[in-house]
């Protein structure tokens, strides 16, 4: 069976909130970490696992960019970092530093939340 598009809001943040959701964005990040070697690998790894391609340049581009962006709020704010990726039942990686993995984690989520991920077409 084919899962028809949807553009809802309230899809997105189901998908973004979602304690599931962020704990699987989480392995993701983890993943991305514990695979690859630099923020460039890291978030080609990524995207080919879920969209089974490369990026564009431009999507690698809107990649490093929301990566820097959220390295930064991270870095300034690690009770936040911490509050992000505790959430879920599994436990966390204690070797990775949380602000980077945080940052991780949130592009993960922006990418198990495109329309190329959740829809089959």
């Amino acid at each position: 069976m084919r899962r028809e598009s949807t553009d809802t809001p309230l899809q997105a943040l189901v998908v973004m909130n979602d304690p599931a959701y962020v704990e699987a964005a989480r392995h993701l990040g983890e993943r991305m970490m514990h695979e690859c070697d630099g923020a460039e690998q890291r978030l080609d790894y990524a995207f080919r696992l879920v969209t089974a391609r490369h990026p564009s340049t431009r999507e690698r581009s809107v990649l490093t960019e929301t990566l820097k962006k959220y390295e930064a709020k991270y870095h300034a704010d690690n009770d936040a970092a911490q509050r992000l990726i505790s959430v879920g039942e599994s436990p966390m990686n204690e070797d990775l530093d949380s602000s980077e993995l945080a940052a991780y984690t949130m592009v993960a989520s922006l990418l198990l939340n495109l329309d190329e991920t959740l829809n089959r077409n």
